[in-house]
Parts: structure tokens; C-alpha cells; sequence
């Protein structure tokens, strides 16, 4: 086909004079790699052409399975092989559409070994569901670092295609060991952090009840310097919340999430939540960050998938949106044996029948 084949077809349509050779020379390449009209339209239309090199790049070869065929192979339920398809947040597929590829099924088949091992089903689609929002934050970042790689290409759409299809063979390879290697000194610091110091049980082992510190970082007048600014920046500003967080934690806390405007961390004790949001308000000039607030509160929490749930997470989110800017409040029986505490009276607290006794502390 030629440059007037694909404007016959409305391949060329919005390309100006200028990039119609460029896009001719990508069209030519995806019609030979066996991409049809129908899909190379549909890519068009939808501003995608430049794109599809890389999802050919990414995608796995060999047979494809239906559902119900893969799970006659690897001995499993029609139910858990679409339950494992949904945890992952992979597309819903019909059971007899051909659409597995031998990927597919090297992940299921792993989860199966897993559970003949003696892993319950439940824990195996937990591990899946937190992989899922763990590694779609991954692949996201991925993402936008292999295309901010094409922008700008001087020399056409064909050699954009090129710059992200080899950005993607660059940075895939060097991720996966990676992410092998982060998944394994995580544990490792879980073990010694729980069971080495013997607190195990009190960390909330099996998702059972635990006693805990969770802290909330809050960014002051965060909806209204959104909304003043550009996107970029609003990024910006989240992101830095986040790394100057990571940068600040003490002992055994950990960073359970990013709420946008905000962040939640816990530990086994007061302390070192306490010691992690001070120094957290102490490097915020240093960052260029809006006023930061927090609070603090302890009592039993549930883990359930990373996250952490209960009665403190409410309460220190509460304090928090009381909190002036600058200072962590938190109940006054939480403050005990902690250096520059201030008294800030009772406080009606939603979700408490009765009125509180707050404290707070600053840097």
C-alpha cells in the first residue's frame, strides 16, 4: 500500500504535509507486522498509531486459551480462574473466548502451586489485589518514563514508535530484577522488624487485631492551590509530600498510603510515628512544601491488603483536620512521656460520644 491507499482509507486524516511520509513508513511496518485496516483505523481514530508498536512490543506470543481450557490444564475452577482475572483488574474475557496466552497461564499455574503448598485461596487473591494497585502504580510511572522519551521526536511519528519500543526493551528487563529484588528485602526487613524483636503477634500477623500508631500528613489549602495551578505542578507537590515523607520515617514506621493532599503512616509506637511527622514538618521548607498538619492515634487496627483499618485511622484523620498547620495533635493519653507537648483543651470529636482531651506537639 502507498501514501493514497491509507488516505483512501482515512489513515492520513489531521497528518499534515509534512508527516505524511513519517506515518506512511509507520503504516507500512504495522500492516507487514499483521495489524489489519480495521485495527489501524480504530488506532487512528483514537490518536493511538504511534502506540502500537509498543503494545506489539509488550504483548506475549504463542496459542491462546479459552478460560475453560486453561483451567482444565491447570486443574482449577472455572470461579478461580476468573476470580484471579479480577483481582489482577485484568479485562473480563467470555469463558470461551481464545484470550490466554502461555503468560497467562505461568501466572495462574504459580498461584496454583501456591495453594497446593497450602496457601488458602483467600490469602492467594489478596496477594493478587494488592500486586494489582502495587504494580499499576508501577507500570504507570514505567509508562510515562518510556513516552516522556519520545516527545519532541524530530523526525516523525515512525521514529517516536521506535524510541518507545526500545526505551520499553531498555527499562523492562532492568525493572523486573529489580522489583524481584525490592519484593525480597521488604520481607526480609518485615521478618526482622515482627519476629526477630518478637512483636509478631503484635503486628497484625494473619490480618488479626493489632496495636498500633497510625499518623496522618496533611498539605494546608491543598483544594484551593490546585485549582490556582497547573497540573504539573499539583503532581509536583504530592509526589515531593511523598519522598520527603519516605525520607523522614523512623524505626518501624512505614508509609501504608498517598491520599493525594495527604499521606498515613504507622508504627508500633507512638514515638516513632511522632519522630517521623516532626522531622517530616521540619524538611518541609526545604522542599518548597504548602504548610503541612498532622495527627496522631493509637489503639487496634486490622492490615487488610497493605492498608490498615479501625477505630485510630478515623480519629487520627479527624485530628489531622484539626491540627494548625505546623503542629501533629493528638489524644492527650497518647502523649504521655513525649518532649514538647502542649495542652489544646477538649475538642467534640465526630465518631466520639464523648468530648476529647487534646494535645499537640510541634518540631
Amino acid at each position: 500500500m502507498d501514501a493514497a491507499d491509507y488516505a483512501a482509507h482515512g489513515l492520513l486524516d489531521g497528518v499534515g504535509t509534512d508527516g505524511v511520509e513519517a506515518r506512511t513508513r509507520l503504516l507500512d511496518g504495522l500492516v507487514a507486522s499483521g495489524i489489519d485496516l480495521a485495527a489501524l483505523r480504530e488506532a487512528a481514530r483514537r490518536g493511538r498509531l504511534p502506540l502500537l508498536p509498543l503494545e506489539q512490543a509488550l504483548a506475549t506470543r504463542g496459542p491462546r486459551r479459552t478460560t475453560r481450557e486453561a483451567a482444565e490444564e491447570l486443574g482449577l475452577s472455572l470461579e478461580l480462574m476468573t476470580a484471579m482475572r479480577r483481582s489482577l483488574g485484568l479485562p473480563e474475557v467470555a469463558l470461551d473466548e481464545p484470550a490466554l496466552d502461555d503468560a497467562d497461564l505461568r501466572a495462574v499455574g504459580r498461584a496454583r502451586a501456591a495453594i497446593r503448598a497450602g496457601v488458602p485461596e483467600a490469602r492467594v487473591l489478596e496477594m493478587t489485589k494488592l500486586l494489582r494497585s502495587s504494580m499499576s502504580l508501577v507500570a504507570d510511572v514505567l509508562y510515562r518514563t518510556i513516552a516522556e522519551g519520545s516527545v519532541g521526536e524530530p523526525d516523525g511519528e515512525d521514529e517516536q514508535a521506535l524510541t518507545l519500543v526500545r526505551a520499553s526493551e531498555t527499562l523492562v528487563p532492568i525493572l523486573s530484577p529489580v522489583l524481584d529484588y525490592a519484593l525480597t528485602q521488604h520481607l526480609r526487613e518485615r521478618v526482622a522488624r515482627d519476629f526477630v524483636e518478637g512483636t509478631g503477634a503484635a503486628s497484625g500477623v494473619g490480618g488479626a487485631e493489632a496495636e498500633q500508631c497510625v499518623g496522618f500528613a496533611d498539605l494546608v489549602g491543598w483544594t484551593a492551590r490546585s485549582a490556582a495551578v497547573e497540573l504539573p505542578e499539583v503532581a509536583g507537590l504530592a509526589d515531593t509530600l511523598t519522598q520527603t515523607t519516605l525520607d523522614h520515617l523512623v524505626g518501624r514506621t512505614r508509609l501504608v498510603k498517598v491520599l493525594g493532599d495527604a499521606v498515613m503512616v504507622t508504627a508500633p509506637t507512638t514515638a516513632e510515628v511522632v519522630d517521623s511527622l516532626r522531622g517530616l514538618l521540619s524538611a518541609r521548607d526545604g522542599h518548597e512544601l504548602p504548610p503541612v498538619r498532622c495527627g496522631v492515634a493509637t489503639g487496634p487496627v486490622a492490615h487488610v491488603q497493605g492498608d490498615v483499618y479501625g477505630p485510630p485511622v478515623d480519629l487520627a484523620s479527624r485530628l489531622t483536620d484539626l491540627a494548625a498547620p505546623g503542629t501533629i495533635w493528638l489524644p492527650a493519653y497518647a502523649a504521655a512521656g513525649l518532649d514538647g507537648v502542649r495542652d489544646e483543651g477538649v475538642h467534640r470529636v465526630k465518631g466520639l460520644a464523648d468530648a476529647l482531651a487534646v494535645s499537640s506537639l510541634t518540631t
